[in-house]
C-alpha cells in the first residue's frame, strides 16, 4: 500500500507491505502554515476537545497543535479511504500525553491505531503517518447522518448540499487540495 502528500514543495510518501495475514492501511499527510487559519476553519477542522485544547496551549503553541491534528486527521482520511470532510467531522485527534486517534465515528476508543509524527530535516513542515494495524474490520459508523453533498458512492438517495452542518461564515477549498491554506473565508473577502 503506498500513501503520499504535498504541501508545496515538499512530497511525502510511505510504503507498506499488505498481507492477507497481516492486514494493515496507511496514510500521511504534510502541511505548513506560516499562521492559524480562520476562525471559521477551525471551527469547520476541529471538534470541540480539539478546539478546547488548542485554546489551552500557549499562543506560540497553537499552529504546531492545529498541523499536528489537521496531519492526523487527513493521515486517518487517507488510510481509510474517506474523504476530508467525513474525516474532520468524524476523527478526534488528542495530543497529549502522545498523539492518538480518540474518535472514530461512534466508536469512542477505537483500538489498533498509531500516529506518527515524523521530521523532515531543513524543512519547517508537519507530518503525520497513521498506521492502522488491524484495518480489516467493519467501518466506524458515522456520528453525523449527512455525508457529502454528492452522498456516498453506494446511496441513489444522497443527502443535499443542505444537509451538511452550519459552522458559520462558508469556506471554499481550492480543487485537488485539501490543504488549510488553499482554504479561503468567502465571507470575509479574500
Amino acid at each position: 500500500m503506498l500513501t503520499a502528500a504535498h504541501s508545496g514543495p515538499v512530497t511525502v510518501a510511505a510504503l507498506a507491505p499488505t498481507s492477507p495475514h497481516h492486514p494493515m492501511a496507511i496514510g500521511i499527510d504534510v502541511e505548513h502554515l506560516p499562521a492559524l487559519p480562520s476562525a471559521a476553519l477551525l471551527n469547520l477542522a476541529l471538534r470541540p476537545a480539539e478546539r478546547a485544547a488548542l485554546a489551552e496551549r500557549p499562543a506560540p503553541d497553537r499552529l504546531a497543535a492545529f498541523l499536528a491534528v489537521w496531519t492526523a486527521k487527513e493521515a486517518v482520511a487517507k488510510a481509510l479511504g474517506w474523504p476530508l470532510p467525513r474525516a474532520l467531522a468524524d476523527v478526534e485527534i488528542a495530543l497529549l500525553p502522545r498523539p492518538a486517534v480518540v474518535r472514530l465515528g461512534t466508536d469512542l476508543a477505537p483500538r489498533g491505531w498509531r500516529l506518527v509524527p515524523l521530521r523532515l530535516p531543513g524543512a519547517p513542515h508537519t507530518v503525520t503517518l497513521a498506521l492502522a494495524l488491524r484495518h480489516r474490520h467493519p467501518a466506524p459508523e458515522r456520528e453525523n447522518p449527512w455525508t457529502s453533498p454528492a452522498g456516498p458512492r453506494s446511496s441513489p438517495a444522497a443527502p443535499g448540499a443542505s444537509d451538511w452542518p452550519s459552522p458559520g461564515p462558508s469556506t471554499t477549498t481550492a480543487p485537488r487540495s485539501s490543504s488549510p491554506a488553499a482554504t479561503r473565508d468567502t465571507a470575509g473577502g479574500p
